[in-house]
């Protein structure tokens, strides 16, 4: 089981490395991933800039814990997976945005996955 739960964290990472990655080199690529216009001038850099560092940060945080078994890597990215869904939710009902119910499946399993693996594989650390 516990091997399962390190392969299953792994893929999580795994999107989030390349999206990530693409926001970097292929920005056009990485905004038609998550269903984004690419932007102009300044506001192009910020897109690639926060972007680039939420998928990057999500997806090294999640190698980084199943390297280290430290409880809080896993942690985190589902906070932070929890964090988007909840926006997304909140973007539908209070702002009128569509509803990305895919992107929300998405981002719960992953939250759930990497949640389990803090409890069974992880540890408190240092």
């Amino acid at each position: 089981m516990n091997m399962v739960l390190k392969m299953l964290a792994g893929l999580t990472a795994l999107p989030m490395l390349a999206i990530g990655l693409a926001w970097a080199i292929m920005p056009a690529k990485a905004a038609e991933a998550i269903k984004l216009p690419l932007l102009e001038g300044e506001a192009l850099g910020t897109q690639i800039g926060d972007g680039g560092a939420l998928f990057l940060s999500i997806g090294l945080m999640i190698i980084a814990a199943l390297f280290t078994g430290r409880r809080i890597l896993f942690q985190i990215p589902a906070m932070m997976f929890m964090g988007i869904a909840f926006l997304r939710i909140l973007a539908h009902f209070v702002h009128g945005a569509d509803l990305t119910m895919p992107f929300v499946v998405i981002e719960a399993v992953s939250a759930g996955i990497l949640l389990l693996a803090a409890k069974r594989l992880g540890s408190a650390g240092a």
